[in-house]
């Protein structure tokens, strides 16, 4: 053990510090594989007051402080960086959930606690936690709330930031800030607690929050419909929006090419015919038992097949069938890294409007300036959200792809910005896009959000190396 690993298991216990090189590897590297960095020690505090601790620590010897959920973001966000010592401060013990108040439709839970672990707590009270995403068996709510995650119900529920109601943050000194409060309306003051939702660890570490519930739905319906062309996403879009308003619960898109190398990865047919070069999953749902939701959208799904809006569709004739539609969705991203070990993958959003004309753009872009990459398209439409990479359809040398990928995620964080859109939706800066963010954001911008830094961690040991350069 080192002088950062005895003083730290000294002062939380022998417990609390990973020191078997085997199990420390996980923490070291993050879930794309792409970033990886050392730290000093890998901690694992118990509960609030030994993170207070440890931070406290770290504080009094320089010494920064990388916050670990499930470690399952895309841009680096939670991966140790080169320069001062860190360490890495896993909150995965953070376990307990200390209160669900159906009456109230509130859950207050530690930041450990896996987001699958918060929907089952709350659906055995008749409640919903509606956060819905791929990783939510391994995710935990504190890296939901640091990287203000979205996931596929966006369109009706909004971001995490809508979910969070209050939080409990030990701030960069090692001191608890504690505002746990189950209230819609407080007024009485600054809200601070938007401070450390979506900053990434940068300014405190989320231990605790109290989260929103809703009504669980009574009915839900899912299509899958495959189109034609990239305009036709957004006439199927507003028919279903104007239809059902906010019980409009998932819009997602995927290219044909997406969907049938998901299916393959499963190993299972189509589940509609025809090789439609766009696809779209929607999701209805209502609180309502006495709806026909499913005689409704077929209702508004013939309307659009008759205005030549659709090229086919298939409604979920049972809550099974609805679920491996949505498996085929979520399979995506790991069907993509199992058959492109080359890949590059981004994370951004347009406004909804300008969809159509950015995907043209898009592929316009890579075909005539970089032949030798694929695009794996796929995102949430409701919210203008895209998840775009680049792939390889066959290995080319290592040298030639990094140059090829330095350019086109250069080229196309341009096109979005022109677009008026943003370089990360969901997963934040992190590592991965520290350096366009430089680039594109206004000074004044950055200015500002360096001015909240210095007032909050003057010593830069808050995530070191993330959003903020030279941190």
């Amino acid at each position: 053990m080192n002088h950062t690993e005895i003083s730290l298991a000294t002062l939380l216990g022998a417990d609390a510090v990973v020191t078997d090189a085997s199990i420390r590897e996980r923490y070291l590297l993050d879930w794309t594989r792409t970033f990886s960095g050392h730290a000093e020690a890998i901690v694992r505090p118990a509960c609030t007051e030994d993170v207070a601790r440890c931070v406290a620590w770290c504080a009094q010897h320089g010494v920064g402080v990388v916050p670990q959920g499930g470690n399952t973001g895309l841009a680096g966000g939670a991966t140790p960086t080169g320069g001062r010592p860190q360490i890495v401060l896993s909150l995965e013990r953070l376990k307990k959930i200390r209160a669900l108040d159906a009456v109230s439709n509130t859950i207050t839970v530690e930041a450990g606690v896996v987001l699958h672990e918060v929907q089952e707590a709350a659906a055995d009270k008749g409640r919903l936690f509606p956060l819905s995403l791929g990783a939510e068996g391994s995710c935990q709510v504190g890296g939901c709330i640091a990287s203000n995650a979205g996931g596929t119900a966006v369109v009706r529920y909004g971001n995490m930031r809508e979910l969070v109601l209050g939080l409990e943050v030990v701030l960069p000194d090692g001191s608890i800030w504690t505002r746990l409060k189950a209230l819609r309306k407080d007024n009485a003051g600054f809200d601070l607690k938007h401070l450390f939702i979506g900053t990434e660890g940068t300014l405190g570490i989320v231990t605790a929050a109290t989260l929103r519930l809703l009504p669980r739905p009574r009915q839900k319906v899912v299509a899958l419909v495959t189109l034609p062309e990239p305009e036709a996403i957004l006439d199927l879009f507003v028919r279903v929006r104007d239809a059902f308003d906010a019980g409009l619960t998932g819009f997602e898109f995927m290219t044909g090419s997406s969907l049938r190398l998901a299916c393959a990865h499963l190993q299972r047919p189509a589940p509609i015919g025809g090789e439609g070069a766009y696809a779209v999953l929607v999701e209805i749902t209502s609180p309502h038992a006495g709806e026909s939701l499913e005689e409704e959208l077929l209702h508004c799904l013939t309307a659009a097949s008759d205005a030549g809006v659709l090229s086919d569709a298939v409604i979920a004739s049972s809550e099974q069938q609805a679920e491996t539609l949505w498996t085929i969705r979520e399979a995506i991203p790991e069907a993509m890294l199992r058959a492109h070990p080359q890949f590059s993958a981004h994370d951004v959003s347009v406004p909804i409007s300008s969809i159509p004309l950015f995907m043209r753009e898009l592929d316009a872009l890579v075909a005539t300036r970089w032949p030798s990459l694929a695009t794996v398209l796929f995102g949430h439409v409701g919210d203008g959200n895209l998840h775009l990479n680049f792939v390889t359809s066959v290995p080319i040398d290592s040298t030639d792809f990094a140059r090829a990928k330095a350019e086109a995620t250069e080229s196309v964080y341009r096109l979005v910005n022109d677009f008026a859109g943003s370089i990360s939706a969901e997963h934040g800066i992190g590592i991965g896009k520290l350096d366009m963010f430089q680039k594109l954001e206004s000074p004044a911008q950055l200015e500002l959000m360096r001015r909240v830094k210095d007032a909050l961690d003057a010593q830069g040991l808050m995530n070191p190396g993330k959003i903020f350069a030279n941190a």
